[in-house]
């Protein structure tokens, strides 16, 4: 298929019915969190950064990382049970919608709020600790 991108990259991700993902040193698994967006079940290794996206039995499977057969088994369990791959499904499109760039952009937002919050409120202590000691001596 070549480089895919926008609505041909939805597209292919879309027509899947399992999205299996071996890497065993993907830092955070962007290609995970697609097919996730997509509504497809995931199978994937539990290495790097895929468990923080992928949680085991609630959004996809996780398998030990280089082991095919586990894969395999992985990828024949989702196909077999029709119940368990929409589970994952609906529940692999919840937790996509977290990363959303919006989702990431709030968080990161509320992070600065929190960062500001805690400046003011330790400066605000330290002006008040340094009053203390003048205010004994007047």
């Amino acid at each position: 298929t070549g480089l895919l991108d926008g609505d041909d990259l939805s597209a292919a991700y879309a027509s899947g019915d399992v999205f299996a993902f071996p890497s065993d040193s993907e830092t955070l698994g962007f290609a995970a969190i697609e097919a996730m967006a997509a509504g497809v079940p995931v199978v994937a290794a539990r290495a790097g950064g895929i468990p923080h996206i992928v949680e085991d039995e609630r959004t996809g499977l996780l398998v030990e990382p280089g082991d095919a057969a586990a894969l395999a088994a992985g990828i024949e369990r989702v196909l077999g049970d029709p119940d368990l791959a929409a589970r994952l499904a609906v529940n692999g499109r919840s937790e996509a919608e977290r990363w959303s760039w919006r989702a990431s952009t709030q968080a990161l937002v509320d992070r600065y709020r929190d960062a500001i919050r805690v400046k003011a409120l330790s400066g605000a202590a330290l002006a008040k600790g340094r009053r203390r000691p003048e205010a004994a001596a007047a």
